[in-house]
């Protein structure tokens, strides 16, 4: 069975979500709102770790948030950051 490549997938989910031009989901102090992008992606829920891990998947959505308009940076930050 072939490793599932998950930077890989998560990233041409959020290019084809970009197609639609959804706008990214957001939290009530302007931060994406991770589980629900997760979800909107139509990813399994343990899948969110790897937006706070992988910082290419975390640079992609930071840099989407900005051109959105979201209020606060960094819009996807580790509790460690």
């Amino acid at each position: 069975m072939t490793r599932r490549n998950v930077e890989e997938e998560i990233t041409a989910r959020l290019d084809k979500m970009l197609s639609f031009e959804q706008p990214l989901p957001a939290t009530s102090d302007g931060k994406v709102n991770v589980a629900a992008l997760v979800r909107m992606l139509g990813l399994k829920a343990a899948d969110t770790q790897y937006f706070h891990k992988i910082d290419s998947i975390k640079t992609a959505v930071n840099a989407l948030a900005a051109e959105q308009g979201f209020g606060l940076s960094p819009w996807i930050s580790s509790r460690n950051e």
